[in-house]
């Protein structure tokens, strides 16, 4: 346990104190004190029966209270490292400050992108291509139009930045599959895990936390004047999916104009 702190000490009290660690440390010291009783029911007291009653009480409640924290941390993680996956793959359309999140110098961080996106190497893998997402071996039904939420739009000097405030399965009620913009014949896939923390308070309701999307549009996609949008949204069993009503958005000259 001294070699795991010290290891870790730079990394400050935050890190020593994470429930990796601490778990460990209970085993530590509830381990030390069952090797110190006496081994045989007769030698035993009635305080060394409560003591190990106890300690091995907490020994389950830690391991228990471990696994679900883990599953808490594990969903946050997985929203995060999502997020860090978007802005990769669009690292020609977001600013050097998003970029720093990966290494300190962000154009080094664009050079081994644009490396790893000719090999589609890592993130790259399997990055969309703009394929349609409806089609496929089983077709998929298409249901009543979407309401077109709210959405935030913004130009940059190279991408249209949309963010929606929530999308839902409409048929359960729970967070979709995926979200794509869809413009003139291509399709773009969507962040799909952004938090909204007051849509759950508001709504008293757990499953809109994670339903906000965020997506980053090339902006040479297109054409100066009005462009015709869409969302789709597909069912968490994809076998379904919604669009939204057709939005058409100005797309300035220069950048001087604004979006209406």
């Amino acid at each position: 346990m001294l070699s795991v702190a010290i290891g870790r000490a730079g990394f400050g009290a935050e890190q020593a104190l994470s429930s990796r660690y601490t778990s460990f440390s209970l085993y530590f010291y509830i381990g030390l004190y069952l090797a110190n009783v006496p081994k045989t029911d007769s030698e035993k007291s009635t305080f060394d029966r409560i003591v190990i009653s106890v300690l091995l009480t907490i020994l389950y409640l830690s391991v228990i209270f471990a696994y679900t924290q883990s599953t808490r941390i594990g969903r946050q993680y997985l929203v995060s490292h999502s997020y860090m996956v978007y802005l990769l793959r669009n690292y020609d359309l977001v600013s050097d400050d998003d970029l720093l999140n990966f290494h300190p110098n962000s154009k080094k961080v664009r050079e081994v992108a644009e490396m790893l996106a000719k090999r589609r190497w890592n993130a790259f893998r399997n990055a969309a291509v703009h394929e349609n997402p409806l089609a496929g071996e089983r077709a998929l039904s298409k249901k009543q139009s979407l309401p077109f939420n709210k959405n935030i739009f913004r130009i940059t000097e190279k991408a249209v930045v949309i963010e929606g405030t929530f999308i839902l399965d409409p048929d359960n009620g729970r967070a979709a599959d995926a979200v794509y913009i869809r413009i003139i014949g291509k399709y773009y896939p969507a962040f799909y895990v952004e938090r909204w923390d007051d849509m759950t308070d508001y709504f008293q309701n757990s499953r809109l936390k994670y339903s906000g999307y965020f997506s980053l549009l090339p902006r040479d996609t297109f054409f100066p004047g009005l462009n015709p949008i869409e969302i789709i949204v597909l069912t968490k069993d994809r076998q379904t999916y919604y669009t939204s009503k057709i939005v058409m958005i100005t797309i300035p000259i220069n950048d001087q104009d604004t979006i209406n």
